[in-house]
C-alpha cells in the first residue's frame, strides 16, 4: 500500500505540460497541407486525476480536453513510462487507441491501464500524449511507433 502512495505524487508531477509533442505539430503540419487551414487552437490536453499501482497493473485516470476547432473521433494514447534519474530512463512505452469522440473545447474522463509487473510496483514516472485518430473528419497521421 506505501508503494502507492508513493507512485501518486511522482506520477502526478510526471504528468505536467512537457515539450511540444511531435504528433499534434504532424497533425497540424498534416491538416495545413490538406486543408490549407491553420489549426487556431490545438491539441488534446490530458489531465491524471488518479495513478493507482497494484503491483500487476498500473490504472491512470483523469480527463481529456478537445482543444482544438475541430471535432475529434478516436484519440490514441501513448502512455511513455521512465525510472528517475538524471535524465530519466525510458524504459517501456504502452500504446491504446479509444473510440472517444470530443467536440471542440469538450472534455471526457480517461482511464488508461498498464500491465507490466515490473513498473506497476516500482515509483515510475510517466508522460501522456493524446493524439487524433480523426480531426474534423479527416484521418491524421499516425505518431510514430505505432
Amino acid at each position: 500500500m506505501s508503494r502507492l502512495w508513493l507512485l501518486l505524487p511522482v506520477a502526478l508531477a510526471a504528468c505536467t505540460p512537457a515539450a511540444p509533442d511531435p504528433g499534434v505539430e504532424q497533425a497540424h503540419a498534416y491538416t495545413k497541407e490538406v486543408t490549407g487551414d491553420e489549426i487556431k487552437v490545438g491539441g488534446l490536453h490530458v489531465r491524471v486525476n488518479k495513478a493507482i499501482a497494484d503491483g500487476r497493473h498500473v490504472r491512470i485516470s483523469g480527463t481529456v480536453e478537445n482543444r482544438f476547432a475541430e471535432r475529434v473521433e478516436g484519440i490514441r494514447y501513448t502512455v511513455i513510462i521512465a525510472v528517475p534519474g538524471d535524465p530519466p530512463r525510458v524504459v517501456d512505452t504502452v500504446r491504446e487507441e479509444v473510440d472517444t469522440t470530443l467536440d471542440p473545447g469538450e472534455d471526457r474522463s480517461m482511464r488508461v491501464e498498464i500491465e507490466n509487473p515490473t513498473h506497476a510496483s516500482a515509483s515510475a514516472l510517466f508522460n501522456i500524449v493524446a493524439t487524433p485518430v480523426t480531426l474534423g473528419g479527416r484521418a491524421m497521421p499516425v505518431p510514430d511507433g505505432w
